[in-house]
């Protein structure tokens, strides 16, 4: 399963668990985008006024990937959770929430979160190998981003699939080989770093791992869930133009939002599949 996910970056030694656990602890995902903040409550804003952006995940689209409106009494696992912003939405429409994560800093986050929107959930952490929940104990369970940072994902996979009920939902974001960004944008962008550097360096300079997926990746890395559904999404003005700000202001007064929404259902660079445990 490691060289179907990672054709680009087989020839490579993968990192270990603890560098990418150390690249998390200390770069917790868009901790860099949005700066330091003076409070934790202006923090999670600042994150989820980021995240809900119609550049990256509006609230609109994640509802229709994940179905939160419709999850009260769902019990439901975020492995990968980094800190909550997913969990929560479930836990405000009336589920039951647990997260896990490889990274302590993502847990206390997460927590914060919980405490501040007075909302309840579970978190722990979890190198994804051994999932601490008995078999069946889920109706959902997700993993949005991150089996695209881990060199042999095949095992959490299991993992998942064990945890879930029969017929169960399976909800999973990677990155998007056939995206804009992957084949034409970090190409004519290189900044003098190969083409896997950059997918590495998506979250940040120093991430020691990160690749891509097509549809048809993802399909036999979930060969043990059916019914796949598949959605794609993020795709930007700033991304189009190559982050060259020049080209973008062009862009901007000549293409449309609704133009480069278009493209990004076909050429964006998050994937999203969303499948389900068989019954029997």
């Amino acid at each position: 399963m490691l060289t179907l996910a990672t054709r680009m970056s087989s020839r490579e030694p993968s990192p270990s668990l603890d560098a990418i656990r150390t690249f998390w602890e200390e770069h917790p995902v868009g901790e860099s985008d949005i700066g330091p903040q003076q409070t934790a409550y202006d923090y999670f804003r600042a994150f989820d006024n980021l995240r809900e952006s119609a550049d990256v995940e509006p609230y609109e689209f994640s509802n229709l990937v994940h179905d939160y409106e419709g999850s009260a009494g769902k019990v439901v696992l975020d492995y990968g959770c980094g800190n909550g912003y997913v969990l929560a939405q479930y836990a405000r429409h009336g589920a039951e929430v647990h997260g896990a994560d490889v990274a302590d800093r993502a847990i206390e986050l997460a927590r914060t979160r919980f405490a501040l929107l007075g909302l309840q959930g579970a978190f722990t952490r979890s190198d994804g190998a051994n999932v601490p929940y008995e078999d069946g104990f889920f109706d959902i369970a997700c993993s949005m981003g991150v089996l695209h940072h881990i060199p042999d994902p095949a095992p959490v996979v299991w993992e998942l699939h064990r945890v879930l009920k029969p017929g169960g939902k399976l909800v999973v974001m990677l990155y998007n080989r056939d995206s804009f960004r992957y084949r034409v944008a970090f190409r004519l962008r290189s900044k003098g770093r190969t083409l896997q550097e950059r997918v590495n360096q998506n979250d940040g300079a120093g991430n020691p791992y990160g690749t891509t997926y097509t549809q048809e990746d993802v399909r036999r890395l979930l060969a043990q869930f059916e019914d796949h559904r598949f959605l794609v999404h993020k795709l930007s003005f700033n991304e189009l133009a190559l982050w060259w700000p020049p080209l973008e202001r062009v862009l901007r007064r000549t293409v449309t939002r609704r133009a480069v929404e278009r493209l990004a259902g076909r050429y964006g660079w998050n994937l999203y599949c969303v499948a389900r445990k068989p019954v029997q």
